[in-house]
């Protein structure tokens, strides 16, 4: 598929979103060792949660229009 398919932008996606969940991950494994007050750190878990959420959401449907990237994903 060409760049310009839906999948592919969808794709395109993809990695900069894990990127930005491991460095919510981190900023949680920091805010843990600063022991920040609970609603900060449930916060920053919802937040994980909800990029975790998008990110598996935009994958099934890339790869509902291009079941090729299923393979790429694993």
């Amino acid at each position: 598929m060409t760049n310009e398919t839906v999948s592919a932008k969808l794709d395109a996606i993809l990695d900069p979103l894990v990127s930005i969940t491991q460095q919510a991950n981190a900023a949680l494994d920091l805010a843990l060792r600063c022991k920040l007050p609970a609603p900060f750190i449930r916060t920053i878990r919802d937040s994980i949660n909800r990029l975790d959420a998008a990110h598996d959401q935009l994958l099934d449907i890339a790869v509902a229009l291009d079941p090729d990237l299923a393979k790429d994903q694993h």
